[in-house]
């Protein structure tokens, strides 16, 4: 996805703002998503899914400043775009 682009995967929208940020919009009852989910996962999965959306959720998984640099440090190497991981996986 690019800048500002909006993809919706099942009952999921996911969107790519300016800044590169990633908003997930659950849908309204997290019921649905659990449901939405058993239809091609175990049961269990699908419940536990719905528990870490609602936690993505509810802590709004944004990244504080510092955070990319650090993750740079932990990983010892620059992060890679979504595109070029896409690109060399289908170039393999």
């Amino acid at each position: 996805m690019t800048s500002d682009e909006r993809r919706n995967v099942g009952s999921i929208s996911i969107s790519i703002g300016p800044a590169g940020v990633i908003a997930v919009q659950l849908p309204a009852a997290p019921s649905e998503f659990e449901a939405n989910m058993a239809t091609f996962m175990p049961k269990w999965a699908a419940y536990e899914m719905r528990l870490m959306a609602e936690r993505y959720v509810s802590d709004v998984m944004i990244p504080q400043g510092g955070d990319r640099e650090r993750l740079v440090n932990l990983l010892g190497r620059p992060l890679h775009s979504y595109r070029e991981t896409s690109v060399r996986i289908a170039a393999a």
